[in-house]
């Protein structure tokens, strides 16, 4: 997983702590990654899916490209929050 660094611009947050140790932990087992994102880059990624106060939103679409949900939904449910 790909986030941006908190000197990027990504807020710190309760719900990005989750996700990092959800995805980082035992059981998802993904290596994350805090480096810059440049917008032209997104249509490169298997996935896009954001967290916030409101929940976990995975995008089914950006400039065109198609993506599924295949992470967000499992770290959903492991952090029982709304997807």
């Amino acid at each position: 997983m790909v986030t941006p660094p908190l000197t990027d611009g990504a807020v710190e947050s309760v719900e990005r702590r989750s996700v990092m140790e959800v995805v980082g932990g035992r059981e998802l087992r993904l290596t994350v990654v805090e480096e810059s994102i440049v917008h032209s880059e997104l249509t490169g990624y298997d996935e896009l899916f954001f967290v916030d106060a409101s929940g976990l939103t995975s995008l089914s679409e950006c400039d065109g490209a198609k993506f599924t949900a295949l992470v967000a939904p499992k770290i959903a449910q492991l952090m029982t929050i709304s997807f």
